[in-house]
Order: C-alpha cells, then sequence, then structure tokens
C-alpha cells in the first residue's frame, strides 16, 4: 500500500505567498502595459476609472523620444505610478518598420484629431478620449514626470469644480469663476474650448469691472488664429490673419500691438524659419511699446539669433 506524500505546512504556505506574489506582479504588469489600439485603451478606461496618456512617438527616428522612453516611459517606477491613474497608449510613427495598416491608419487619424504636429507630444484625456492637458519631453527623470502628470489631473479636477460652480453662477461671480477655470485649462497647455469661455468672460464684464474683458479681448481675438495654425500648419495664413487684426483692431493697446509682433516673430522663427523676417517683427515690437520689459530684452535677443551676441 502506497503512502500518502504530504505536503510541510511550511512549504504549502512558501507556495501560497509565491502563488500571491505572482498574481499581484501579473496584475500590475497588466496594468501598466502599453497599448496601441485607441478603442481597446477607452474601453480599458472607463472600466478601470482612469484617464488615458496618449504618446506620440517616432521610435525609431525620433532622438526626443528616445530620450523621453528611455528616462521616463521605461522605467519601472513610472509603471507602478502612473499605471495607477492612466492607461497608456503608444501612437508610433516610425520610419524604419511597417505597422498593421489598421495601426497605422488610426495613429494617422488621431494625429489629426489631436492637432500632433511634432514629436514627442503626449496628451492627458479623460476615458472617452477629451483631452484636458498637453506636454512633451521633460528634464529630470521619472519623479519630475510624475510630478507633472500630477498636476495636470489635479488642474483638471479643479477646472471641473469650478466650471460647476460657475453653473450655479450670474453676472459677474460666473465670470470671476470661469476666469479661474481658462487659468487651469491654459496651465496645461491646451487650447481647448477656451475662446468659448473667452467670449462668455468678455459678455459678462462689459464694461470690465472686474477687468476680466481687458484682459481677455486680444487673447479671444488671437485664439482663432493659434487654432488654426495648430490644426493646418498654415505659418503665412496665420501671419496674414494677423496683420488684419493689427490693421482692423486701431484702438488696441500698445502692449497688446507689441504681442501681436511677437507673436508674429515667433511664427517667422520657429515655424518658417525665417530669420530676417522674424528680426524685423522683433523690432517693429520694440518700437510699438519701448518701455516694456520684453522691449529693453529684445536688442540682446535679435543679437543672439545673429550669433553676435557677446
Amino acid at each position: 500500500m502506497k503512502e500518502k506524500t504530504v505536503m510541510p505546512k511550511r512549504f504549502i504556505s512558501f507556495l501560497s505567498t509565491l502563488i500571491i506574489l505572482f498574481s499581484l506582479f501579473s496584475s500590475t504588469q497588466a496594468a501598466t502595459t502599453w497599448i496601441n489600439n485607441i478603442e481597446t485603451a477607452k474601453k480599458k478606461a472607463a472600466i478601470e476609472k482612469k484617464d488615458m496618456l496618449l504618446f506620440f512617438s517616432g521610435s525609431d527616428w525620433c532622438h526626443w523620444c528616445q530620450k523621453l522612453d528611455n528616462e521616463v516611459f521605461t522605467q519601472d517606477k513610472f509603471a507602478q505610478e502612473a499605471g495607477k491613474d492612466f492607461i497608456l497608449v503608444n501612437l508610433d510613427f516610425p520610419r524604419k518598420k511597417e505597422l498593421e495598416k489598421s495601426i497605422k491608419e488610426q495613429n494617422q487619424q488621431m494625429q489629426k484629431t489631436y492637432g500632433i504636429r511634432g514629436f514627442p507630444t503626449v496628451i492627458l484625456t479623460d476615458a472617452d478620449g477629451k483631452p484636458y492637458a498637453k506636454t512633451g519631453y521633460q528634464q529630470g527623470g521619472v519623479d519630475v514626470y510624475l510630478a507633472q502628470l500630477h498636476n495636470f489631473r489635479n488642474n483638471n479636477a479643479k477646472k471641473d469644480a469650478l466650471l460647476a460652480k460657475a453653473d450655479q453662477a450670474t453676472g459677474l461671480e460666473r465670470a470671476k469663476l470661469l476666469d479661474q477655470a481658462l487659468t487651469t485649462i491654459m496651465e496645461n497647455h491646451l487650447l481647448g474650448d477656451r475662446n468659448k469661455l473667452m467670449e462668455e468672460i468678455v459678455k459678462l464684464d462689459p464694461d470690465n469691472k472686474a477687468g476680466l474683458k481687458g484682459k481677455y479681448i486680444l487673447q479671444h481675438k488671437v485664439a482663432p488664429i493659434e487654432k488654426a495654425l495648430q490644426k493646418t500648419g498654415n505659418f503665412d495664413q496665420a501671419l496674414t490673419d494677423i496683420d488684419t487684426l493689427l490693421k482692423k483692431e486701431t484702438k488696441l493697446k500698445p502692449e497688446d500691438r507689441q504681442r501681436l509682433y511677437l507673436f508674429k516673430a515667433s511664427i517667422c522663427l520657429k515655424g518658417k524659419r525665417d530669420k530676417e523676417s522674424g528680426i524685423s517683427n522683433l523690432e517693429q515690437a520694440a518700437k510699438t511699446a519701448p518701455n516694456t520689459k520684453i522691449a529693453k530684452q529684445i536688442p540682446d535677443i535679435i543679437a543672439s539669433i545673429r550669433g553676435t551676441k557677446k
């Protein structure tokens, strides 16, 4: 008669502990795996009540994408901490390897949807894909990046709370709450619906009693130009639209006209890579409001662009 094999209690306890640890490890890994299908990510975000982090990358050619990936996204701490709040979505645009046709088409559509014009770009959204923050590569490693993501999420929650309060308010009180909400939106580096908010704020403070009409009137007029530029990348059209605004708005304060010339200079220098036109607009900005802080810095800026700064 064969004797029954009895496992020692210590071994059973040890085995149980291993099983528990393995299951915990597996669930952590599953929760922090990067997904490349946006619809799958949305479903997962809805079920787990999380936001989404969309990483627009050129994995095999973009230097800064690779730095962000190596310094932050592939680190264990990032996977563990970010995975608590976000479903991680990789939307890649490689040049050397070929993606599946469906994924390639999806990524191109997402690029259009979110107005992505450079890499790396990171968009934070809710579970439905509505964006609330935009960023990219940041120096400082995992801790700095996680702190930034945490701040963006807090700003979004704060914005939602302020908008909810504004829905219960009227007049200048509503305008002030919308102003606070708009500030948090702009801190998250997304245009979003800010033009609609600015338009309402200006209407709610027609006599500038709260100083909000004066604060937003120029931004309200410039916002459509910025939004179109982000969507189309048409630098020449943006410059034409700014010139039209400068001619039409004859009562703009010198400081506001200066901001418009600085906007033109930025488009020329960063967008068109046209140094001479950029410098010309910087010079015009300095002449328009010579006593501002930025006007006094412009000669050094121009010297730096020309490579003649000592």
